[in-house]
């Protein structure tokens, strides 16, 4: 989850889980929540869904990004850190659901980190043009902003330095200029016409 219920004076979500002590009942479904634990820009909740009149129950576990500005961007290294918190607790063959308030960016700029992520890992090479390009074939204007396309090539450029794929953060800015080319102006810097044609 990677929108918070309400974002200045507006909802964004509709709380779909309970406080603990407190299940909730949708249809013929009771949602008890386990546990939850604050971190400093991110909430893990351990879920327990039971199908009333059944032994049918499953946990499952919500990770909800509480840092992250609808329209804008977030602070990078906080981005990587959460990214890794899902990785760390994502079971293969389970499923993986995403989602903000529109679906539209960050929602499109979690799937991109994670997925190029997953891909250099499988193949050493990553094309985070056509990524987006491709993904805007099913989902129109992900990845909204010219920023979350810029912060999505900053997030890959933390997330693949270093032994634990963070860039500390005295190398941070080096490695930022390094992506945005340096003095160039602004709409003549790489990320600025990809993020132009990828919108074309």
């Amino acid at each position: 989850m990677l929108t918070n219920l309400i974002e200045t004076g507006k909802n964004k979500c509709t709380k779909y889980w309970p406080d603990r002590g407190e299940p909730m009942k949708i249809g013929h479904c009771s949602i008890s929540l386990v546990e939850e634990i604050k971190y400093a820009f991110f909430v893990v909740r351990k879920l327990s869904v039971h199908k009333v009149n059944t032994r049918n129950e499953r946990d499952i576990v919500q990770l909800h990004y509480t840092s992250w500005p609808d329209h804008g961007t977030p602070e990078e290294i906080s981005f990587v850190q959460f990214q890794r918190a899902v990785e760390k607790r994502y079971k293969a063959g389970s499923p993986l659901l995403v989602h903000c308030s529109a679906g539209v960016g960050r929602t499109g700029t979690f799937i991109g980190y994670d997925a190029l992520l997953r891909r250099d890992k499988e193949t050493g090479r990553i094309n985070v043009f056509e990524f987006v390009r491709q993904m805007r074939e099913d989902r129109m204007s992900i990845v909204q902003t010219q920023e979350q396309y810029v912060c999505l090539h900053k997030a890959l450029a933390c997330g693949f330095i270093g032994s634990e794929r963070t860039t500390q953060l005295k190398d941070l800015d080096t490695k930022i200029k390094q992506i945005l080319n340096g003095n160039s102006p602004k709409n003549q810097q790489t990320l600025n016409i990809e993020f132009k044609l990828v919108s074309t």
